[in-house]
């Protein structure tokens, strides 16, 4: 959540490319397990992005009532139009279609914050939704577009649309959405299924399984609010809205490196095939996190735009977010992401060259007729057995002498 507001910034990570503050956060538990503190925290954290997207709503609807009057009335209908504004509304709920979400995406432009690239940044998009059983409901139709931005989403890659339907927003659209999602087990394993496991989402989610709470009772509990707490909270996002450019953290850049030369090495000592799978987008997950701590703990620094300070306790948060990430991706999916692996090698399975040939012509005596082809089992009858030794000679494998024989070139065929 607080990530979302440091959508203007980004960092340099260690593969020399430049990446933004990108979520797709899923808690994960049984029915009242405690999953309801997201959409508490949701409600005090992102009041000042709902708050800004007030009045770009406001107008939304109040041109939705002009249109309608327009159409009920014939007198009105030939007024001139109301001029259509693009409001930047960033708030933006799960059961939203793929065309509205391509223009809350194109509209969503600060022309303030520019971007490593020298273009005004395309903001992020935000998205909490407690029940991820209702998201995968209002999805059904546009299964496919969802599951493909949600993957762009984590690298901030663009999508092309081109529909010739007026409501269409076309372009090439980058791709920002930030999602807190909390769902079941069993609305998990309908999100991401056998039989994609493998297209990649997987790999970028950060997940949380809410620890069990079987036989338990909670505590009871009177009325209490901390109102210093929520004030804080309510008023984060609007300091972390004034941070702009680039983040220099090297210290923790290096960190993840090692890090994730480690599990390589792991990886490759174990033959631990699952490991590598999961290993390679850790670092990503490990920076985006521990820049926000970094941040949240110098925010005057941040806004003033002065160099960030890596401590040893940032490395070690960023190892235990790595550790997390990893071993939750591991268990969710790692059996289904094996099977789905052993499924694509049976399913490709080059086709090996015949070794058959080679090896009968080794065997051969180095004087050959038709008759001795035969005989090996080369050849079903003469006639055919005279119709190999000439394609054997034009490859040169034999030579035909005066005798009408035909003599081997080689002991056994080259590579």
């Amino acid at each position: 959540m607080m990530g979302s507001y440091l959508t203007r910034c980004w960092w340099e990570h260690f593969d020399g490319k430049d990446y933004r503050l990108s979520f797709l956060v899923y808690i994960v538990g049984s029915a009242a397990s405690g999953k309801s503190f997201v959409p508490q925290m949701d409600a005090l954290l992102m009041a000042p992005m709902m708050a800004s997207d007030r009045v770009g709503r406001e107008w939304e609807r109040q041109y939705k009532e002009e249109m309608k009057k327009r159409a009920a009335s014939s007198k009105n209908a030939k007024a001139e139009a109301p001029e259509q504004q693009h409001p930047v509304i960033r708030y933006v709920p799960s059961t939203i279609s793929n065309a509205m979400l391509y223009r809350r995406l194109t509209d969503a432009v600060d022309p303030s914050a520019i971007g490593p690239d020298g273009q005004p940044m395309h903001l992020h998009c935000y998205t909490c939704e407690a029940e991820l059983a209702t998201a995968l409901r209002a999805q059904q139709g546009s299964w496919a577009g969802k599951l493909d931005l949600e993957c762009k989403s984590f690298q901030n890659e663009v999508a092309g649309v081109d529909y010739a339907n007026d409501q269409s927003v076309n372009g090439i659209i980058q791709v920002n959405w930030n999602q807190v999602v909390t769902g079941t087990p069993d609305a998990m394993s309908r999100k991401i299924r056998p039989s994609t496991v493998l297209d990649g989402l997987a790999t970028r989610l950060v997940l949380f399984l809410m620890p069990s709470n079987d036989f338990a009772m909670i505590a009871r509990r009177k009325a209490y609010r901390d109102h210093d707490r929520e004030c804080f909270l309510r008023s984060v996002g609007l300091k972390l809205e004034q941070i702009k450019g680039e983040l220099k953290a090297e210290r923790l850049v290096d960190f993840c490196y090692q890090y994730e030369a480690q599990l390589a090495k792991d990886a490759a000592l174990e033959e631990d095939l699952c490991l590598d799978y999961f290993r390679k987008r850790i670092p990503l997950i490990m920076m985006r996190y521990t820049l926000v701590r970094i941040v949240m703990r110098q925010l005057d620094k941040a806004i003033k735009g002065e160099p960030l300070e890596v401590t040893d306790s940032d490395l070690e948060f960023a190892r235990l977010i790595g550790d997390w990430a990893l071993m939750a991706q591991m268990h969710f999916f790692g059996q289904l992401v094996m099977d789905a692996l052993e499924n694509e090698k049976k399913s490709f399975v080059p086709r090996r060259r015949s070794w058959k040939i080679r090896e009968a012509y080794k065997a051969l005596p180095s004087e050959l007729t038709p008759e001795i082809l035969v005989e090996n089992g080369l050849a079903k009858d003469v006639n055919r057995a005279g119709e190999t030794l000439r394609r054997w000679g034009i490859d040169g494998l034999v030579k035909k002498t005066d005798k009408k024989t035909y003599v081997k070139q080689f002991k056994e065929i080259p590579e």
